[in-house]
């Protein structure tokens, strides 16, 4: 059985452009790509017959929100996340573990910001941070080369 399609998150670091704060991630999770749906029924639209259900039309809306991260980071107290200029976002970049034959790591980048954040210490453990990452505009998926 091949396991060309399996990918262990080993490794994983997120990097922010202008405020050049970066951390080895523990956990990552997109809350996905979504797209707005626009009805576009109108008075004259059909509506349905005796064994029919719905007869409201919709278009999907060409633009795309390229979603948010939550994020568990190593957390040093002496390099804390650094909040930007709400008028200027950062570019962020998610950079994967390199697979073995590989030159390059696959990454995601774009532009947004650290929207919040919180660390979290206790006796006998490491330090942890927890991200919130915006992004805006569009993603750049580069795939491992």
């Amino acid at each position: 059985m091949s396991n060309k399609f399996v990918s262990v998150s080993n490794g994983l670091r997120i990097a922010f452009g202008k405020s050049g704060f970066e951390a080895d991630i523990l956990t990552v999770s997109h809350s996905g790509v979504a797209r707005a749906l626009i009805e576009t029924s109108h008075m004259g639209t059909p509506e349905p017959g005796a064994d029919e259900i719905g007869g409201k039309t919709f278009i999907v809306d060409p633009l795309e929100d390229p979603g948010q991260l939550q994020l568990q980071v190593h957390y040093d107290p002496s390099n804390p996340p650094k909040r930007t200029d709400p008028d200027d976002p950062e570019e962020i970049e998610v950079v994967y573990r390199k697979p073995k034959g590989a030159a390059s790591p696959a990454r995601l980048v774009g532009q947004g910001w650290l929207q919040e954040w919180g660390a979290e210490m206790n006796l006998g453990a490491k330090m942890t941070a927890t991200l919130t990452v915006k992004f805006t505009g569009l993603l750049n998926v580069v795939k491992a080369a």
